[in-house]
């Protein structure tokens, strides 16, 4: 079975080593996951206390900031258009992996978010 590596979260240990996982649940003290090389295969427990941080595969802000700058083409014009450039930012800081179908979506967030910005500052300066 060929896996996606994209879809992978990664886990960074404190020790300084990192690991591509497919996070399968988080309880109090543990995590469990399946290694991204093998999703069918042995399910692992890691301790929270030996993980430094985890980079999470979807890509939350940038669907969030894609939307939101849509809305903002509509409604609320500056403010959201402002958080929408926000989140694409947070979106594209916040991804590791180069092919990350979200990387577009961040992307579309800021530049639609700075239309919309400079479209109602455009209409403003003309009343």
């Amino acid at each position: 079975m060929k896996n996606n590596v994209d879809s992978c979260d990664i886990i960074y240990y404190r020790d300084g080593t990192s690991i591509d996982v497919k996070i399968i649940e988080i309880y109090k003290p543990k995590i469990t996951y399946k290694k991204c090389e093998n999703l069918e295969g042995q399910t692992y427990v890691v301790y929270k206390n030996e993980v430094q941080k985890i980079n999470y595969a979807n890509d939350t802000f940038a669907v969030v900031g894609f939307i939101v700058s849509l809305i903002s083409l509509i409604i609320f014009g500056i403010p959201m258009g402002v958080l929408s450039v926000i989140l694409g930012i947070l979106a594209k800081n916040c991804m590791i992996k180069k092919n990350s179908r979200g990387k577009v979506l961040a992307l579309l967030a800021i530049i639609i978010g700075f239309l919309d910005i400079f479209g109602v500052l455009l209409y403003l300066s003309k009343q």
